[in-house]
């Protein structure tokens, strides 16, 4: 089965696909994003979960649904851990 998720070590495959990403590097390509481009990918990202939302199963939405929420926590939380290290002036090698 093809691995969607992690590299072949193991770690999540997100930051690579991201910036691997079609819609990634269309938007990035002028190195500037501008308010439609926000907006097209707002919309795209809506399209995708109305999709989700009609064909998933309710188990597999409520999955996704807290993959998202786990995911926000996780990057709110490393912003925070950031910001206190900058601030105590230690750094992360």
């Amino acid at each position: 089965m093809k691995q969607f998720f992690f590299n072949e070590e193991g770690s999540l495959n997100v930051s690579q696909s991201v910036k691997s990403h079609p819609s990634y590097k269309r938007i990035m390509e002028d190195k500037y994003v501008t308010s439609e481009e926000l907006g097209q990918q707002y919309q795209h990202i809506k399209a995708i979960f109305r999709k989700m939302e009609d064909s998933f199963t309710d188990e597999q939405k409520q999955m996704v649904h807290d993959l998202i929420i786990e995911s926000e926590v996780y990057h709110a939380i490393r912003q925070h851990f950031n910001e206190q290290i900058e601030f105590d002036g230690d750094f992360i090698v």
